[in-house]
């Protein structure tokens, strides 16, 4: 007569939970060390760069600048000039596109882009014969601050801190999150859109002529040249606060859209 076989399930319970706990463990480290990577303080580097171009046909500008600190100033200097420093210094893209200047920092994603202590600093010094360029300004993370007189500029920022004094001829800017001030004389044409964070834009000089401003979230504090605007409003919800002087037949054209958050429009300071 045979004898039966009698399996034992707490035996092959054991071995399953002990095979388990161990890749969980396996698991826990590569996680940890890809945490502590990510958020460790960057390694304390004085590592400096220095790139210079000759500028004769520029007549534009593009820059990006992810997790880290971009400066832009003109200069009675002969040549573009961009000096960086840090632990990225070396990385920094600098080259003639044709007319284009293009300037981009080293390349970040995903969660180091938004949690990594960044990659130092640069600093782009443009002669002064180059002024009234178009520029494209985009800002991902990080700061960015520009001092010049430019020709179209165009603003992208996506988180940080954005700063931009001088001129321009028509300025376009798009808020996506964090907080960005303008200072701008002169501009003829102002489209500005935000939809989340904190925007506040002074202009000076002769009144623009074509004001679109759209709010989807956020706020946006606008200061114009003190004159008379045909503003014409379309809001959803938030709060629009007019402070300006209207008048239905002038030719500076003001258009607000408010879905959400709030727009100040006031005279310049």
């Amino acid at each position: 007569m045979s004898t039966p076989t009698t399996t034992s399930t707490t035996g092959k319970a054991i071995a399953i939970v002990t095979i388990v706990f161990g890749a969980l463990v396996v698991v826990a480290t590569v996680v940890s060390a890809g945490f502590s990577t990510i958020f460790a303080p960057a390694a304390a580097s004085n590592a400096t760069s220095s790139q210079s171009i000759a500028v004769s046909g520029v007549t534009e500008l593009v820059a990006e600048a992810s997790a880290t600190e971009l400066t832009i100033r003109f200069a009675d200097v002969r040549e573009a000039t961009l000096d960086t420093e840090g632990s990225g210094a070396a990385g920094w893209t600098f080259k003639r596109d044709g007319s284009s200047l293009k300037v981009e920092s080293p390349s970040r994603s995903g969660v180091s882009l938004w949690f990594s202590s960044g990659i130092g600093s640069a600093t782009l010094t443009l002669p002064e014969d180059i002024s009234g360029l178009d520029s494209t300004l985009t800002l991902n993370a990080g700061s960015l601050d520009a001092d010049g007189d430019f020709g179209d500029l165009d603003l992208t920022m996506n988180a940080g801190a954005l700063t931009v004094a001088g001129s321009a001829e028509t300025v376009t800017a798009v808020v996506n999150a964090g907080s960005a001030e303008v200072n701008v004389a002169a501009a003829s044409a102002i489209d500005l859109s935000v939809n989340a964070g904190e925007f506040d834009a002074e202009f000076s000089g002769s009144a623009p002529e074509d004001v679109t401003l759209a709010v989807s979230a956020g706020s946006l504090t606008v200061g114009l040249p003190d004159d008379s605007y045909a503003v014409s409003t379309d809001v959803s919800l938030g709060s629009l606060t007019n402070e300006l002087t209207t008048s239905p037949t002038s030719r500076h054209q003001v258009s607000v859209s408010l879905e959400a958050g709030s727009i100040t429009l006031r005279p310049a300071r």
